[in-house]
């Protein structure tokens, strides 16, 4: 819905299905699907559209949590799997707006998330942080633990980020 700042009625923008976490920026609404790709709504025109397509190669169901980078065009999101050596391998990408590339940036516990020149991530109760370089699209060092005691549920890659 779009609700005008001074008031007014609410409007439809688009329906989308799935809903496993948002990402706003540069226009647009990015939504993960637990049973699908990631998908765009346009903010403008109300258009819907699939960015991502799951691999079932990598047993791969959908695509979570979606997280834009700094630039508004890159954004990151994690799978929603079965794979098949258990629940907590959860594949983190990072995918371009403009270009549609999808790059693997590697298997992580929880869902990921971008700050300060580190992705964030739960493993086995811990926060670590990891460097990232946004210009080359690569983790560029070693995890470290952040903080502890922090909850996560493997299945589904849910994290308190």
């Amino acid at each position: 819905m779009r609700i005008p700042v001074a008031g007014g009625t609410p409007h439809p923008v688009g329906a989308i299905n799935g809903g496993r976490g948002m990402a706003v920026g540069n226009g647009v609404l990015l939504v993960g699907n637990m049973s699908g790709g990631t998908q765009k709504l346009d903010l403008a025109t109300g258009t819907i559209e699939e960015l991502t397509k799951p691999d079932p190669k990598r047993h791969e169901i959908g695509h979570i949590y979606p997280r834009f980078l700094p630039d508004l065009d890159h954004f990151l999101f994690t799978t929603f799997s079965h794979d098949p050596r258990g629940p907590e391998h959860h594949n983190g990408y990072v995918a371009s707006l403009k270009t549609r590339e999808v790059k693997l940036i590697g298997d992580f516990p929880s869902r990921i998330q971008y700050g300060g020149g580190h992705l964030f991530y739960v493993r086995d109760g811990i926060l670590h942080a990891r460097p990232f370089d946004t210009s080359r699209l690569e983790m560029t060092g070693e995890p470290v633990p952040v903080a502890r005691d922090i909850r996560a549920h493997v299945v589904i890659g849910s994290a308190g980020l």
